[in-house]
């Protein structure tokens, strides 16, 4: 699994892990295990917070890696998803496969819990100059339908707002994007991202013994 961390310019690096939908298909213990078992491979649990130094003075980017799939199975998402059902087969597919384990569901509320408790904890905190957050899935959409990512933009994102984050990274759309969101500041409302840049990126070719991704050598 991790021979792709094996090249010459990443075998000596970390590698920061968070789920995305395709690790939803076999044992959620296997990726945790990683962690004990190879220490290239960091993923404590699901969700996890990091620190990374950007300052003489002890200043410092904090990160949230966020299990965005486990997202899917909270209360909070559930409510929401009623009023706005997914359409995407492959999310539908997921949230058939975990949420109908209430310990899914506990596990994405107990999220939802360790996010706000967290986030408390850092606004007291004057060190922590710059705010990101990591997850698989996109809060809007470019290749699938936006109705599908609507439980982050509405419940994700306004807890990332008032906590004045400044960076949200993704995964699974397979593009390179930049994208901007604004704020009205008269209306105190977001208007529409502006998409500054997307780029298609190479099909990755991914087999039992063979990973080359995006086409690198």
């Amino acid at each position: 699994m991790l021979t792709l961390f094996q090249r010459p310019n990443l075998k000596n690096l970390p590698v920061y892990a968070i789920r995305g939908n395709h690790d939803s298909y076999f044992s959620w213990t296997d990726e945790l295990r990683l962690n004990m078992e190879q220490s290239q491979w960091q993923l404590p649990t699901f969700y996890y917070e990091k620190f990374i130094p950007v300052g003489d003075n002890g200043e410092v980017m904090g990160i949230l890696f966020v299990d965005s799939v486990i997202m899917l199975c909270s209360d909070y998402a559930a409510e929401h998803l009623k009023q706005h059902p997914l359409t995407d087969p492959e999310l539908i597919r997921v949230k058939q496969i975990m949420c109908d384990d209430p310990q899914w569901i506990t596990w994405g509320n107990s999220q939802y819990t360790w996010i706000q408790e967290t986030l408390a904890v850092w606004d007291q905190n004057p060190y922590i100059v710059w705010k990101a957050t990591i997850q698989h899935y996109p809060i809007f959409a470019f290749h699938y339908e936006q109705i599908n990512y609507q439980q982050i933009a509405t419940i994700f994102l306004p807890i990332l707002q008032a906590h004045k984050f400044d960076l949200y990274l993704n995964g699974h759309e397979h593009i390179l994007g930049y994208v901007q969101i604004p704020m009205n500041p008269a209306l105190n409302e977001i208007e529409e991202p502006v998409v500054r840049e997307e780029r298609q990126l190479q099909q990755e070719v991914c087999t039992y013994d063979v990973t080359d991704w995006f086409g690198n050598p």
